[in-house]
């Protein structure tokens, strides 16, 4: 579906997904090595891939998105948009979430489109320009896919390195993780 210069709301493409994360913070160098690695330069044959990935990511004047434990991103990857509407957790370690995905033509947020009502309860009733934008991410994303096998079970795991830039008003800082 290409939706670049319209305006109108899509057919409901919205997915819910229930992923468990776990990011650490390296440096560009330490993300470099870790690329380097036998293992991770191997990985699963035809897997690997490489993108650019710009997010922005929103809230209200007084944050009552990140009060509520949600957050609201509008990220490009090639030549789509995608609206993710994330729950949020407060523990260290890995991030236990759910995540519902809306394609939009750009990347302004569109909390209107949100078709699911979980989601759409968690966002509230916000008009678009009750938002603004709080910070934005620019990446450049590697992708390694590896298998493991323990006791006759196979885990494919996909591992993410991110590299680029946060920027938030007029700062701007490096950012690397894996």
């Amino acid at each position: 579906m290409d939706l670049k210069g319209t305006d109108t709301i899509p057919e409901p493409d919205t997915a819910v997904v229930h992923e468990i994360e776990l990011n650490l913070r390296a440096s560009p160098k330490a993300v470099e090595r870790l690329l380097a690695s036998p293992l991770l330069a191997a990985g699963i044959p035809g897997l690997a891939s490489k993108q650019s990935l710009e997010a922005a990511y929103y809230d209200t004047q007084d944050l009552q998105l990140q009060k509520r434990g949600v957050s609201l991103r509008v990220r490009s990857e090639g030549e789509r948009y995608i609206q993710t509407v994330k729950t949020t957790n407060s523990g260290a370690g890995a991030r236990n979430r759910l995540e519902w995905e809306t394609v939009v033509p750009d990347l302004s947020p569109r909390p209107d489109w949100v078709m699911d009502s979980t989601a759409r309860s968690l966002l509230g009733h916000l008009a678009p320009d009750e938002l603004v934008e709080i910070c934005r991410t620019s990446v450049q994303r590697e992708t390694r896919v590896i298998g493991y096998k323990y006791n006759g079970e196979i885990a494919i795991i996909e591992i993410d390195f991110d590299r680029g830039t946060l920027a938030a008003g007029d700062r701007s800082v490096p950012t690397a993780e894996v």
